[in-house]
Order: structure tokens, then C-alpha cells, then sequence
């Protein structure tokens, strides 16, 4: 088991140089190395800052900046910035910054969610879903493509993963048998948004998808 991270007293952000005080949010850097070994602390500032940068460089969405973009969507679209003066000062100064950014994320979110709605009605809703049901086995695989499929679930909830290189998208879904309108949605990523469409989009246009068990599979791939 490994060791609990105790911080220290002097921590510091290895970026701004701000202190780090017990009940912040913060990042532990480790070494590319696979050591172990601790680089540095990364205040949720910082760590923002890289992920948006990064956003920017490469195109990839990480969860957390999905979830930072939904966020956004509350208090600068659905209540037009009026709700802003409730969030903390840091919270209100990271979605002014970012504003078009974030909007920008905002309606990507948006077309992965309708891609994910017609997957569901051709695939999950259908069959998968009474496939999974009759499962005894939490772990399965499937093969679309060049993408890999890999679907976990547990107390009525059921993750599919596409995989595709070094990119991943996953879908959530309820496995309650009595529902049977579109209710499903995206639960993690890392890829750029046009890149997690195509997958989402290959896989739909798909026959059928054929999964199996597999033991391996551990929370579909997350």
C-alpha cells in the first residue's frame, strides 16, 4: 500500500511559488521517470493554468477541464454571469479569464453529448443493454475497428470506454430496464474534441457490437 502524503508546513506551488496550506487543492508532480519521486506541488490555480495551455497547444480535453466547461455553462450561459459574484474570488477570476475558452468547451460538450444520445438509441438502448443485464461478469471487451470498447458497471450504472491510440472517450449509461428514452452521457475524456466525435461516431455507425468478457477490465478502462 503506498504511503499517505503528509504536507509540509513550508509547502509551496512549484509554479507560482504561493504557499500550500492544508484543505487547499492542490497536484502532486511526480518524476517522468518512474521513480516516484515528488518534482514538485502544483496549486489548483497552476494546475488550471497547464490545462488550459495545454488545451490550447494540443487540442486535448481532459476531464477536469469538461467538468470545469460545465461549470461554466451554469453561471455564464444559463445565468448569464449574474450568479458569478456567489463563487469564490479564484473560481470567479478563472472563468473571466477563460471565458472564450471555456465557451468553446462548452459547446463541444455539447455535440459530444448529441453523439452519445445516438449511440445510445442505435446500440446501448437496443441490445447492449440486455446484454449486459443478463451478464454475470463485470468486464467486457469489444473490437470496433481500430478502437477497443471496454464496458464496467456497478449499482445501475455502466461505463463504455472507446480507446483509440492515445486518446480515450467514456460514455455513462443507466442499465435500469424500464428506461427506455435516451438518458446516457460523457463521464470522462482525453482527446481533442473532434477526435472523440469520430470515435463516438464510428462506433455508432457500427452493425453491431459484439462484446465479451473480460476479466482484465477494471471501471472500462478508468
Amino acid at each position: 500500500m503506498g504511503k499517505a502524503y503528509t504536507l509540509d508546513k513550508k509547502a509551496k506551488c512549484g509554479q507560482c511559488k504561493n504557499p500550500i496550506k492544508e484543505g487547499d487543492i492542490f497536484t502532486i508532480i511526480y518524476a517522468d521517470d518512474g521513480s516516484g519521486k515528488i518534482e514538485h506541488l502544483l496549486c489548483d490555480n497552476c494546475e488550471v493554468d497547464d490545462m488550459i495551455q495545454e488545451y490550447r497547444n494540443t487540442g486535448i480535453v481532459s476531464s477536469k477541464l469538461s467538468m470545469e466547461a460545465a461549470m461554466a455553462e451554469v453561471h455564464l450561459v444559463e445565468f448569464k454571469g449574474d450568479s458569478l459574484h456567489r463563487l469564490r474570488a479564484d473560481a470567479r477570476h478563472f472563468l473571466l479569464k477563460y471565458k472564450k475558452d471555456l465557451l468553446e468547451l462548452v459547446e463541444g460538450n455539447k455535440k459530444i453529448g448529441d453523439a452519445i444520445q445516438k449511440f445510445e438509441e442505435k446500440h446501448w438502448l437496443p441490445y447492449i443493454k440486455k446484454y449486459w443485464n443478463d451478464a454475470t461478469m463485470r468486464g467486457h471487451e469489444a473490437k470496433i475497428g481500430d478502437m477497443k470498447a471496454m464496458m464496467w458497471g456497478s449499482a445501475g450504472r455502466v461505463l463504455i470506454t472507446l480507446e483509440k491510440g492515445k486518446y480515450d472517450l467514456t460514455m455513462i449509461f443507466s442499465d435500469y430496464e424500464g428506461q427506455t428514452t435516451p438518458n446516457g452521457g460523457q463521464q470522462g475524456i482525453h482527446a481533442p474534441v473532434s477526435i472523440a466525435l469520430d470515435m463516438i461516431e464510428t462506433a455508432t455507425k457500427a452493425e453491431k457490437i459484439k462484446f465479451e468478457v473480460e476479466e482484465k477490465v477494471k471501471l472500462a478502462g478508468l
